[in-house]
């Protein structure tokens, strides 16, 4: 399906580098146990987020719900055509001599289309030939309207001598890329239809045959991986429907709070490239968070059909027809889909083609180059209002493995050097082996945010430190824990006011311990 992608707040706080920053760290601390600094410089590397003029990230989506090219829109399934043809008279056959030459007309099954011309991008015929004549026979099998270069396809074979009760057969495949297969049949009205022509001959170096009408020469022809690099016809009415959940993983680490943005707008554009008459539907567009409420993006042009003329021109100037549907905050449900935070997007859109039938006539054309497409674009500034949003990670932690610990109390301190503009309040729980939680803390003081952030000021961070106090009752929990669950809940300044997001901010932060261990190796 071709994806709707890593959307809206993928790069934030989730999605993030570990690129090291220039910071000065002051502590008698005796243990540190994690390092890291959070930015979002891989994101504009990956093009999901770009850098304007004064600074200031922009979100950038350019994402496929739909492509399909012509092997996608005409399938044709593989096929057989047979022919059998009774000896015409009883009579003894001189060495050498032709006693059939017959030309049948054989329809194809299609499933639905209605063919008319098709140029083979690839694809391949096994041919097989069987005959009761007793002696060697000569078989030669054209195809009348199936040329390369000009020249009709012809295919000539020994048969060895057989009986009518045990006919002797030969098997040959051939490679069918570049056949252009005039489907119309013998005076050119018809459409999957296609003429062959048999004749057989006996050996000219052996002795004169008796054959008989009770004899029966036969050949089958199975046509196998037909690909077109162009079709001519009526491509009968087809809905395609395509169903997409992209996972969001990133965002699962969300569990709670909300965010606000300004100047939400996407689009999604359509593109006809086949010379059919088609429509298309977005039939939904559903977000779902990681604590399951659901939002719907909604539209008035999400749901109903939307027809979308055929493509223009030919081969290598094929001009596709677009639709484009503008999702703004002013006529969608933008906002508040993307400001539910989904961790799974659930897509379905239908594209049909030939919707009332053979308007055209059996006109219908596909070239190497048609394609359908649904793209969604957007390019928006990542201006976020925070009120209460809440992240949740793990880290694997033992600090009882090498020893034991003996304090009758102890720390945990993280210090931050924080250059965004949001500040946050942690809490940590205590997890062992078995998922079991063994203790939750709540931080002494919340990290700040900077007050410098500007699209003319220096960015200049501001240091925090947080503890996070244990006493002698809760020592055993330290020692037995196994990881270390930290709870962040993150508040804009000013009551959730939208403020940008800038090149060059970051998060960094260490994790102390002033616990002292004792170790029995």
């Amino acid at each position: 399906m071709k994806k709707l992608g890593l959307l809206f707040l993928s790069g934030l706080f989730l999605a993030i580098s570990c690129r090291k920053e220039p910071v000065t760290w002051n502590s008698d601390w005796s243990l540190v146990l994690i390092q890291d600094t959070l930015n979002m410089d891989n994101l504009v590397t990956d093009s999901i987020v770009s850098v304007n003029d004064n600074g200031a990230y922009h979100l950038v989506i350019n994402r496929d719900i739909l492509n399909l090219n012509m092997d996608d829109i005409v399938t044709i399934p593989d096929t057989v055509i047979q022919h059998n043809v009774n000896i015409p008279v009883t009579v003894s056959v001189p060495a050498g001599s032709q006693f059939i030459d017959q030309i049948e007309t054989n329809t194809f099954d299609f499933e639905g289309l209605q063919l008319k011309q098709i140029m083979v991008r690839s694809g391949r015929a096994i041919v097989e030939v069987k005959s009761p004549v007793a002696t060697m026979c000569i078989v030669t099998l054209s195809l009348p309207g199936v040329t390369k270069n000009g020249q009709t396809f012809s295919i000539e074979v020994q048969v060895p001598a057989g009986t009518n009760s045990n006919p002797s057969s030969i098997s040959q495949e051939l490679d069918l890329s570049g056949y252009d297969i005039d489907l119309r049949g013998q005076n050119g009205t018809y459409y999957n239809s296609i003429q062959s022509q048999l004749r057989v001959k006996t050996d000219p170096n052996g002795g004169p045959v008796f054959v008989n009408t009770s004899q029966v020469v036969s050949f089958e022809i199975f046509f196998e991986n037909l690909k077109p690099s162009y079709a001519r016809g009526y491509f009968g009415n087809r809905i395609i429907q395509e169903e997409q959940e992209i996972n969001l993983d990133f965002m699962s680490r969300v569990v709670g709070g909300a965010i606000d943005m300004e100047n939400v707008n996407l689009t999604l554009t359509l593109f006809n490239g086949i010379k059919v008459g088609a429509r298309a539907k977005l039939e939904s567009l559903e977000g779902v968070n990681g604590q399951n409420n659901s939002v719907f993006l909604t539209h008035p042009q999400i749901g109903p059909w939307i027809w979308i003329n055929q493509a223009l021109g030919s081969w290598d100037n094929l001009q596709a027809s677009t639709h484009q549907i503008n999702l703004t905050s002013g006529n969608s449900t933008i906002e508040q889909f993307i400001e539910n935070l989904p961790n799974v997007i659930k897509v379905n859109f239908a594209f049909e083609i030939n919707p009332f039938g053979n308007t055209s006539g059996g006109w219908d054309e596909l070239f190497s180059t048609s394609y359908v497409r649904a793209f969604l674009t957007a390019d928006m500034p990542l201006s976020l209002g925070m009120n209460n949003l809440t992240l949740r990670d793990t880290f694997n932690l033992k600090l009882g493995e090498t020893g034991s610990i003996d304090p009758k109390s102890g720390n945990i301190k993280i210090v931050t050097s924080n250059a965004y503009s949001f500040g946050a309040a942690l809490s940590i729980q205590l997890v062992d082996a078995e998922n079991n939680v063994l203790l939750t803390k709540n931080a002494t003081s919340t990290i700040a945010g900077s007050a410098s952030v500007s699209n003319n000021a220096p960015i200049v961070p501001v240091t925090s430190e947080v503890l996070f106090e244990f006493n002698e009752s809760e020592m055993a929990a330290i020692k037995s824990m196994d990881r270390l669950v930290v709870t962040a809940v993150f508040n804009s300044p000013n009551s959730g006011q939208v403020a940008n997001i800038y090149s060059g901010q970051f998060l960094a932060f260490r994790v102390y311990s002033s616990l002292k261990l004792s170790t029995s190796l």
